[in-house]
């Protein structure tokens, strides 16, 4: 029996071997009829912008889903800090207990400080229509996000939020422009 290597069993099997109709369209083997560009359009009155809703749970979600990722990973290395745990399981438990109770605490709160962030931010727009005045009032939104969020812990922790609110909104919608911008130069 002769050896065949590797390459001499690929050189033996080429593509006109193969009936690429039975591949599928992927590979060009079905017909696929021309598409006018007219169906492609919009309807009128049709606009690609987000709805509320779109953005409440895009936001919603991506800040869950950071936050929860953040607070799991922060409670993992607590865990493997705790000392005084000797068996394994032990250790193991202690990981497990700290990872959810973090990941479910950051979770939780970034999805409501993001739903707030959303709701004020929509309310603001909706009633200031002003392209000019959007940012503001996404900062705005923010502020009282922050305000809100910290009302019943006392004064110092509602100036705070409120800072800390006013910070992060700035910082995503600065964000946001130089982004837009940046595309927009490509």
């Amino acid at each position: 029996a002769e050896y065949m290597g590797v390459l001499n069993i690929l050189e033996s099997f080429r593509m006109a071997a193969f009936d690429r109709s039975r591949l599928g369209p992927v590979i060009g083997g079905y017909d696929v009829p021309d598409i006018d560009d007219d169906i492609l359009k919009l309807p009128e009155g049709y606009s690609m912008e987000r709805t509320f809703l779109d953005r409440l749970w895009f936001n919603t979600g991506v800040t869950f889903a950071s936050a929860a990722t953040l607070g799991g990973t922060f409670g993992f290395f607590e865990g493997f800090r705790q000392t005084g745990r000797t068996t394994f399981k032990l250790r193991m438990n202690a990981v497990i207990n700290s990872t959810t109770s973090r990941a479910r605490f950051l979770g939780n709160m970034a999805g409501v400080l993001a739903i707030m962030g959303t709701s004020l931010t929509e309310i603001g727009v909706t009633n200031f229509p002003n392209p000019e005045h959007e940012t503001l009032v996404t900062i705005g939104a923010g502020t009282a996000t922050g305000i809100l969020y910290n009302i019943t812990s006392g004064i110092r922790h509602t100036i705070a939020g409120a800072i800390v609110g006013t910070s992060l909104m700035a910082v995503g919608v600065f964000a946001k422009q130089y982004w837009q911008e940046r595309q927009l130069k490509r």
